[in-house]
């Protein structure tokens, strides 16, 4: 190819983590001088704009799922199949469109069903090839599995974002892989990268005793922050709580002993993160991936009825990482009881070659065309 490829990354708008972990990915493609057009809404693609304004961007609608307020996965789940099925053919009939428009020759879809196209090479990156499922729909695991495997063939290669060997920080959600499916062990994903140098500002020069993360879809991203703010008002700590609203003004909130942050960048994150002596967060995978970075002390609080966060919860506490709690049994005067007894991650080992994925992927286009 003559001119630059231009490739297409579209992560899944359920929370931020998707459009995080995407962050290196795009990085590594600009770094090797592809034009890079993101798809997607809501709030990932208002944080992805925030990141990479010199990038183009495309809507497209996420797919339709309504959070229960009392965490009931199970109905939510059911309502939601068939209205879940119609946006990954609608999205799939989209992507044509969006192809020709835009000259696409390469995509990148973050546990996006629906973006594959027979013309261009295309890679489905998910680290959940073991679906968990809802206790009460246990049974439907094997069916669970059987139609993801049916859209992750559609792809031409399937990339999982964790360690091929032990250890791992997805547990069996990612292993082992599938047989005969082509598949890259990419190891994990982090925005905190060697792209991401210090800013100025005065929140770098924050120190914290807690950094609450809060983070997820609504409407449990908003009752969490709810159960936070009450809490932090019964104790003495300095905390800083990020509500993670990037489309939200990034003006503090000074309250006594709180500092309360809509949203902050990337980089004022990174200073955040290594000036506090523990993190409370959601233990959702990509939040995992970056902690895992600075060796900290962290507590968990899984989003109700989201069973991958609550197996990952569990699956460190077992590791010895981390301990957690449910969100209704939470405490946060509970959280400096316990951390001394976990080791943090300051013995996990990052593997970087997302580098060298994003190039094996800009080679196989090239040879394509």
């Amino acid at each position: 190819m003559s001119r630059s490829s231009n490739i297409l990354v579209c992560p899944l708008d359920w929370g931020l983590g998707h459009a995080t972990r995407c962050v290196p990915i795009i990085n590594s493609l600009l770094e090797l001088k592809s034009k890079v057009l993101i798809a997607g809404s809501g709030r990932s693609l208002e944080f992805l704009k925030s990141e990479f304004p010199q990038c183009e961007f495309i809507n497209l609608p996420s797919y339709r799922f309504t959070y229960s307020k009392k965490g009931r996965m199970v109905s939510a789940m059911l309502f939601s199949i068939p209205y879940i099925l119609s946006d990954i053919f609608k999205e799939h009939k989209q992507l044509k469109k969006i192809i020709s428009k835009y000259n696409i020759d390469g995509i990148i879809s973050d546990n996006r069903f629906g973006l594959w196209n027979r013309q261009v090479p295309c890679v489905y990156m998910t680290h959940q090839i073991h679906i968990k499922t809802p206790v009460k729909l246990k049974f439907l695991e094997p069916v669970v599995y059987l139609l993801h495997k049916f859209f992750i063939k559609k792809y031409d290669l399937l990339w999982i974002p964790d360690n091929e060997t032990k250890p791992w920080l997805s547990g069996n959600l990612s292993h082992p892989a599938i047989k005969g499916i082509k598949h890259k062990y990419i190891g994990s994903l982090s925005r905190f990268s060697k792209h991401h140098s210090a800013e100025s500002g005065s929140v770098l020069d924050h120190t914290s005793d807690i950094l609450i993360m809060i983070s997820g879809p609504e409407p449990q991203r908003t009752i969490f922050e709810d159960i936070v703010r009450k809490q932090t008002a019964e104790i003495q700590n300095k905390v800083i709580i990020l509500c993670g609203l990037p489309d939200q003004e990034r003006k503090p909130e000074i309250i006594d002993n709180i500092t309360v942050y809509p949203h902050v960048s990337t980089p004022a994150l990174k200073k955040l993160i290594e000036n506090t002596d523990i993190i409370v967060c959601r233990s959702g995978y990509s939040s995992i991936m970056d902690l895992a970075r600075f060796g900290k002390k962290v507590f968990f609080v899984p989003t109700p009825g989201q069973t991958e966060q609550e197996y990952l919860a569990s699956y460190l506490k077992q590791e010895g990482i981390a301990d957690f709690a449910n969100q209704q049994e939470f405490r946060l005067t509970d959280v400096f009881k316990t951390y001394e007894d976990f080791s943090g991650f300051k013995n996990f080992p990052v593997n970087d070659t997302v580098h060298k994925a994003v190039k094996d992927f800009l080679g196989l286009i090239c040879n394509k065309f």
